[in-house]
């Protein structure tokens, strides 16, 4: 996957999202730039792919260019995982478990919600339909860094 940057310079948080449907992520990229908000994003596909960026390996090692986030954003539905185990790992890490978690899909059982909910996720939100749900989306991302 990609990264999308912001100026890193001006103060901007890092968002990490958690994403393989790539005409999704391609959203979420525009979204962003077209926001004014201060961040830079970078995309994994998958649980397996986030903990290698978490960890700084392979070709996430440069923290330069692949920094720790501040807000993890993760589909709920994943190919090769779930958010549940985005979650669950994260919250088992010593290093990344004050990281905070966002959940978001376009439908998930409230039942299924609650369990994300239960195993550390901060919220789970429905999958923005357009640019002002994106930037209703980035705007929690942010708050929840800044705490």
């Amino acid at each position: 996957m990609k990264e999308h940057s912001r100026d890193r310079a001006s103060g901007g948080v890092t968002l990490l999202f958690v994403e393989d449907d790539l005409n999704d992520v391609i959203l979420l990229a525009r979204a962003l730039s077209k926001s004014a908000l201060p961040a830079s994003a970078q995309f994994v596909q998958n649980p397996i792919e986030l903990r290698e960026y978490l960890l700084g390996r392979g070709k996430f090692s440069d923290r330069t260019r692949y920094p720790v986030p501040k807000v993890i954003l993760t589909d709920y539905r994943l190919c090769g995982g779930s958010a549940a185990e985005v979650v669950q790992w994260v919250r088992c890490s010593e290093q990344f478990r004050n990281i905070p978690v966002i959940v978001f899909s376009s439908y998930v059982p409230p039942r299924e919600v609650a369990a994300v909910l239960d195993a550390g996720a901060q919220a789970y939100v429905e999958k923005p339909a357009d640019s002002a749900g994106f930037q209703k989306l980035f705007q929690s991302a942010l708050e929840l860094a800044r705490n």
